[in-house]
């Protein structure tokens, strides 16, 4: 069984009124192209075991939408926000032939997914409220992911 890793961006925030970046809520158009990724996923029967999320509030209103939708737990890491490549590499391996959500920011997740790839796969980085498939069959490590599909609002 394949460990599958669906690196998914925030979707759109609010930033008017907010002088603080940490603080973005996640706007009603967010939600809405949100809720309609994670019914494709489900269509596609993508179903996570996991969700990790960037301790932001427009991250974790993001994975809100999706652990709602799943019925799931949501675990704050700040390694999706700080990005700490290493440690969210760990994870993958700890959730070894299970299907795990990363929700974060750009241009960084994006970048990692190119990174696990090996290949600029997401020339264009990671649209918001986007997801990106990818599956690792054996070993877990950079360049030994398998794109699957990209999924845009």
């Amino acid at each position: 069984m394949p460990t599958t890793l669906v690196a998914v961006r925030h979707g759109k925030p609010i930033t008017e009124g907010y002088f603080d970046p940490d603080l973005y809520p996640l706007s009603k158009e967010g939600k809405i192209k949100q809720k309609e990724i994670v019914k494709r996923l489900k269509k596609d029967n993508i179903i996570p075991d996991v969700i990790y999320s960037s301790p932001l509030l427009r991250a974790l209103q993001t994975a809100k939408v999706i652990a709602e939708a799943y019925e799931l737990e949501i675990n704050e890491i700040k390694a999706l926000n700080e990005f700490d490549e290493d440690e969210l590499l760990q994870l993958l391996f700890l959730q070894k032939n299970k299907t795990v959500f990363f929700v974060g920011h750009a241009p960084t997740l994006a970048n990692f997914v190119n990174k696990l790839v090996g290949e600029d796969i997401l020339e264009e980085g990671l649209e918001r409220s986007s997801a990106a498939v990818l599956e690792f069959e054996n070993d877990i490590d950079y360049g030994k992911a398998k794109f699957i599909k990209y999924y845009k609002p």
